[in-house]
């Protein structure tokens, strides 16, 4: 199968594609808590418009996707989205073209260039933001680790957090975390995460980045981690 024929198949079963990825997205509570149904709806639409741009890809270049995926990054982690999740969504596309279609190793290349365009350059303003990138998992491991035996959110949910920081990095605004954990204090406390275990958990955060991170990366979180914690002192 040649990519114009790959990329008619995949507009074809756009629909269903984008549905599936969404159902398995939204198994996570976090989605319906945070942003409703009026999430649901622009996620579904957000769906469709991958799908579009990945066809576009296939019938032209390679690039076409890699913008996209640059330029949603821009967009989305200013309406709080982190960039974990917009690679979590271009996962599970993939995921869902490899079920649903034959033959589609080019689309799967495709949204794999996607996902490794969401890393942030390594040399400029963002550096510090893809030194937190690149070291995500060891973070969340080490922060969770630190956190065992006590009240504390998944490892998973941790790596989410790790994301919102290295965005909060990249944007040069601590809002882009601040606000976040505005709303996930009271989520998390509904889940057995009391308010007051953020503060601790914070204040761990910052020795598990000067262990993981290069010094001058460890310092540049400091400012956001100080809004944090500031924001959380009524909350807890």
């Amino acid at each position: 199968m040649n990519n114009q024929e790959l990329a008619d198949i995949i507009e074809m079963q756009g629909q269903a594609l984008a549905e599936w990825a969404l159902a398995r997205m939204y198994e996570d509570p976090f989605w319906d808590a945070r942003f409703g149904e009026r999430g649901r709806r622009f996620s579904r639409e957000d769906g469709l418009t991958h799908v579009r741009y990945l066809a576009e890809a296939l019938r032209s270049s390679g690039d076409t996707i890699v913008k996209y995926a640059r330029w949603l990054q821009t967009l989305v982690t200013s309406r709080g989205i982190c960039t974990r999740h917009i690679d979590q969504n271009f996962a599970r596309l993939s995921e869902a073209i490899a079920r649903e279609v034959d033959d589609s190793a080019a689309a799967q290349e495709l949204l794999t260039s996607a996902r490794a365009a969401l890393a942030y350059p390594a040399e400029g303003p963002t550096a510090h933001a893809r030194k937190v990138q690149d070291a995500s998992a060891a973070i969340a491991k080490a922060w969770h680790e630190s956190l065992a035996g006590k009240p504390a959110p998944s490892r998973d949910d941790l790596e989410t957090l790790v994301s919102y920081l290295a965005d909060a990095l990249a944007a040069g605004k601590s809002a882009v975390l601040v606000d976040h954990m505005k709303w996930a204090v009271p989520f998390f406390a509904q889940r057995g995460v009391p308010a007051a275990r953020w503060r601790e958990a914070f204040a761990g955060l910052g020795r598990v980045l000067s262990a993981h991170l290069p010094s001058d990366a460890a310092a540049a979180t400091s400012g956001v981690l100080a809004a944090v914690e500031e924001v959380l002192q009524p909350l807890a």
